[in-house]
Order: C-alpha cells, then sequence, then structure tokens
C-alpha cells in the first residue's frame, strides 16, 4: 500500500479522500505492525488470532488485547507515517498535505463526490470549521460547480462573518 500511495502521490488527480485514506491506513498498519511486536514479545496474542485478517479488525482485536494487558497503544506520528510511506516528512509538498489529513472523512466523501481538486480540499481546510465547510459543500453542490469552493473559502478567510452560501453567490456573480 505504501509503495502504490508512494507512486501516485504526486497524481494532481487523485481524490484528496484517496489520499488521506491511504495516509491514514499506511498511518495504521504501521501501529498494527509494532502493536503485534508488543504482544508478541509480551505473549500476549491470542491462539485464535489472524495475521492474514483485515488491517481493521487486526487493529481492534490488538487494541483489546493490549488495553485490557495495560499496554498503551503504539501510536504512530503523521512523521513516522509518511517516512515509513518513503517521503521525507520536512517535505514542503506534505504540508498540503497535512490539511488534508485535518478534514474529517465525511467531508473528504462529499468533497470526493463533488469533484473537489486536491488543492481546492486543501483550502477548505483552511477555514478550521467542519460546520462551515459542510455548509460551503453544500452551497457549492448546489452550486454544480466544484471550482467555486476556492474561491469562497478565500472570501469567507478574509471576512469570517460572511455566510458560505453568500460567499458562493459572490464568487459566481464574478465570474
Amino acid at each position: 500500500a505504501a509503495l502504490q500511495l508512494a507512486e501516485n502521490f504526486f497524481r494532481r488527480d487523485l481524490a484528496p479522500g484517496e489520499l488521506a485514506r491511504g495516509l491514514a491506513r499506511i498511518k495504521l498498519a504501521e501501529e498494527v505492525r509494532r502493536a503485534e511486536g508488543v504482544a508478541r514479545r509480551a505473549e500476549l496474542l491470542p491462539p485464535d488470532y489472524d495475521a492474514a485478517a483485515p488491517l481493521e479488525e487486526r487493529g481492534s482485536a490488538l487494541r483489546e488485547v493490549l488495553g485490557d494487558a495495560g499496554y498503551p497503544w503504539p501510536e504512530v506520528s503523521w512523521a513516522e507515517a509518511f517516512r515509513v510511506a518513503g517521503f521525507d516528512p520536512q517535505d514542503p509538498v506534505l504540508r498540503s498535505v497535512r490539511k488534508l489529513l485535518a478534514i474529517p472523512d465525511p467531508l473528504l466523501d462529499r468533497c470526493d463526490r463533488l469533484g473537489v481538486t486536491r488543492s481546492a480540499a486543501e483550502a477548505l481546510a483552511e477555514l478550521g470549521d467542519d460546520d462551515r465547510a459542510a455548509r460551503l459543500l453544500d452551497a457549492v453542490e448546489k452550486a454544480g460547480d466544484p471550482g467555486l469552493v476556492t474561491p469562497a473559502v478565500d472570501l469567507m478567510v478574509s471576512d469570517p462573518s460572511l455566510d458560505p452560501a453568500q460567499a458562493v453567490a459572490m464568487v459566481q456573480s464574478a465570474r
């Protein structure tokens, strides 16, 4: 998965949600790998543990086993996840990716469904308010033009009192 993501990382047509979910999966895979190591060393792996089970199932089982035994979950930072994926965590390009990682999955799903570009999703993250971002996506969806996201965000950032629907209407009228 890390190799596939690394190969696709610089494709600008990669949907924002795909990129964020890919990185989250790499992060979880590394956490599970470390958790399996802790559980093996502590002889905590249950006899029915399936190392070939889906990643999420293994993670859930290991969280339970480690938690019951008083072991902390081996959290992996985003910088470590970037390294696992073959990226330099200090690469300036990753600043924009970090913005995507701050957007909740339901909003990323909507961005993907609406055809919002990666750079527009990064702009959406600048709002720092999930409710306003959702309302902006509502207005963009109603207008039927995902290209309205970035200029509407710019207006909303410069005037925080501006309603998302108003920002979209202003951008439309200026075009």
